[in-house]
């Protein structure tokens, strides 16, 4: 069994849709099954109000922009710092490293909040925490008076960006074998 487990997970999505359309065309039984599974897939989606939605990016855009916000460039927490390397960093480059520490630990805590969600099957609430992160980035108001970054909102972005991108990947494999209930 564990030879068509191997195959079947490593085969592309687009293969198993063909083959199970041609299979589904053709089968009277198993058109009965997938209607009867469509209707129990619509019974338990229960649509989230905007209302909700929005109150919960609300919630994770205050509390993310709080945090960046808390960051300070010109005094950062050398407590935590761990140089990259041995060698001379320049002053500024310093600054910018232990402050982009002090944002990555932000980030990681928030991806770790955001699996969580995924596991307990959450998504709704995954895409509310994704929307009011990304809002954060934009909405901190960071002080960068020692010029470390060119633009701290543009290198919060990007780091989204990240986090959005393993998300996303976490998702998929949650959809893939099959635990993406909402």
């Amino acid at each position: 069994m564990s030879n068509f487990e191997d195959i079947f997970h490593n085969c592309a999505e687009k293969t198993k849709l063909k083959f199970l359309d041609l299979k589904i065309r053709h089968n009277h039984d198993l058109q009965e099954e997938f209607r009867a599974f469509l209707d129990s897939e619509k019974s338990a989606f229960t649509p989230v109000p905007s209302d909700d939605f929005i109150r919960m990016v609300n919630l994770v855009r205050e509390k993310y922009k709080n945090l960046f916000e808390k960051v300070d460039i010109e005094n950062p927490d050398w407590d935590n710092y761990v140089p990259p390397h041995s060698g001379y960093i320049e002053d500024w480059e310093t600054y910018r490293l232990a402050s982009e520490q002090e944002f990555e630990r932000i980030f990681a805590d928030f991806a770790s909040d955001a699996t969580d969600k995924i596991i307990s099957h959450n998504t709704v609430e995954v895409m509310a925490m994704l929307v009011g992160l990304y809002e954060a980035t934009q909405d901190a108001v960071i002080q960068d008076d020692v010029c470390s970054f060119d633009d701290v909102n543009e290198f919060l972005l990007d780091d989204h960006g990240e986090v959005l991108t393993m998300i996303a990947d976490k998702l998929n494999l949650s959809v893939v074998s099959g635990n993406n209930t909402s």
